[in-house]
């Protein structure tokens, strides 16, 4: 029998397993907990990260760094159907700030047309909804400049709402 103090011992060390991505690189923390569905033709891909987009840019060395390293890896996926790459990969976190206040990050990132369209209607369709703020002013946001057809990354205002309501939001747009 496990004592409640054994047990919240248990679950700390748990938690701090699932938070510590020190030794990992990009591709390791995106494949850690990476979530994949087809839905309208085409592949939504979808990683949660228990940090913050900064701990990820910091941790490969720069904002280019990091778009790359995001870019190379939903082209590198073999999602099925033998077609290579996503039409949409999104990067979610979940973490606390120093005052302890639970956060939410998304970035989404189109690399097809219908990535695009499926985009743009979950932005308009679902931004209000989960409080989907321009993460640093918009610094990652494109619309089809530089090899970019369309991304977004924003502060999720509305932390309520888990991978579990974003994603069958992500997959209605994409229909």
């Amino acid at each position: 029998m496990v004592t409640h103090g054994i047990r919240e011992e248990l679950v700390k060390e748990v938690r701090e397993g699932k938070g510590d991505l020190d030794g990992l690189s990009l591709e390791e923390v995106l494949r850690k907990d990476f979530k994949q569905w087809s839905e309208g033709g085409m592949v939504l891909g979808l990683a949660a990260v228990v940090k913050p987009l900064g701990y990820l840019v910091e941790k490969v060395g720069g904002d280019e760094e990091f778009l790359g390293g995001v870019k190379k890896w939903a082209e590198e996926r073999d999602l099925g159907g033998g077609k290579k790459g996503v039409g949409l990969m999104g990067v979610m976190t979940t973490f606390s700030d120093e005052e302890g206040v639970f956060k939410r990050e998304l970035f989404l990132w189109a690399l097809s047309e219908g990535g695009e369209k499926a985009g743009r209607r979950f932005e308009e369709e679902a931004g209000e909804k989960l409080g989907l703020k321009a993460y640093e002013g918009g610094k990652w946001d494109g619309d089809g400049e530089d090899d970019v057809r369309w991304r977004r990354c924003w502060v999720q205002e509305r932390t309520e709402n888990s991978r579990k309501q974003v994603a069958p939001l992500l997959r209605e747009a994409m229909k």
